[in-house]
């Protein structure tokens, strides 16, 4: 017991130390710390809400899309976020082909959405990659087809081009609803 109070009492003597001689930080933190500090006007004031719908992948494309919510990628602090409901969804992430199985409750689930807005990951669900003339895929409905509105290539695309072109998604997003808003505010002309 004496020697744990000793070792933690050590930790404890040099933490203070450390932050003393900026042994924790570094030049990629500093820039980053200073990046956190702009004005709020910068960072765009809506997220992208998505709904991740597994249409029978490898689970190839899941990896990548966990791993835009670590530390690394960080997708939430960027504004965008993962929901469990479709209801709630600006966009569903499709991967993996378009299977049988799960062609009633993907189609359910677009459903769902408020605005149908589906974007496609990875070459599975883009062109059925690997699995092409396989029995077991559906040919996706036409009101899932006129839905798509971005394609993100790979097998499978690497977190940062996912991030890529969810960022364009979000941004995009963000200029239709103020144009929208600027046309509500427009006063009727008279003509």
């Amino acid at each position: 017991m004496a020697k744990q109070i000793t070792i933690r009492g050590l930790i404890l003597k040099h933490i203070p130390r450390m932050f003393k001689r900026g042994q924790l930080h570094t030049e990629a933190q500093e820039t980053v710390l200073s990046a956190q500090k702009l004005p709020r006007q910068f960072w765009s004031s809506r997220s992208l809400w998505i709904r991740h719908l597994d249409c029978g992948s490898c689970n190839g494309c899941e990896l990548e899309l966990t791993a835009l919510e670590n530390p690394v990628y960080d997708a939430q602090h960027l504004g965008i976020e993962f929901k469990s409901s479709p209801r709630h969804a600006d966009v569903a992430a499709m991967t993996g082909p378009f299977t049988r199985n799960l062609a009633e409750a993907a189609k359910l689930t677009v459903e769902a959405m408020p605005v149908p807005r589906i974007v496609l990951i990875g070459d599975c669900a883009i062109d059925k990659g690997i699995y092409q003339g396989s029995y077991a895929l559906a040919e996706r409905p036409p009101e899932m087809e006129n839905a798509i509105i971005a394609k993100v290539p790979g097998c499978p695309p690497t977190p940062q081009q996912i991030l890529d072109v969810l960022c364009h998604l979000k941004l995009s997003r963000h200029k239709e609803i103020s144009q929208a808003n600027h046309a509500q505010n427009q006063p009727p002309s008279n003509t």
